[in-house]
């Protein structure tokens, strides 16, 4: 995440604008989110210098956003992380097939983070 929010913040990441537009020629930039705080989403829009947030319900800029009564403040209820560790790759790729096959991520979304 390039907010410095994140437990996986790097300080080049305040230099991602600078090198997305100026190194690479991007003429637009896009930013995901399915759960940023509003902090996040003020970090991430600084970082990137992004000026206009669409949302599925309508499009905002940054102070709209922030005084959005509906704009989630805390983390959602349906929403849990869990942490796992194994010792071989083989034992690691069996559990994301077990979780990828689950009854519950069969019927909803799941992100999976593997290091």
């Amino acid at each position: 995440c390039v907010s410095e929010w994140s437990h996986n913040f790097r300080p080049d990441y305040l230099r991602l604008h600078e090198f997305l537009t100026g190194s690479l020629g991007a003429k637009r930039l896009l930013a995901l989110t399915a759960t940023a705080t509003r902090p996040t989403i003020e970090s991430v829009t600084n970082i990137l210098r992004i000026e206009s947030i669409v949302r599925s319900d309508r499009s905002f800029v940054l102070k709209e956003l922030l005084e959005e009564p509906a704009q989630p403040r805390v983390q959602r209820e349906n929403l849990s992380m869990d942490v796992k560790s194994f010792l071989s790759e083989e034992a690691q790729a069996q559990e994301l097939i077990n979780i990828l096959r689950s009854p519950e991520v069969c019927t909803h979304s799941a992100i999976v983070y593997v290091r």
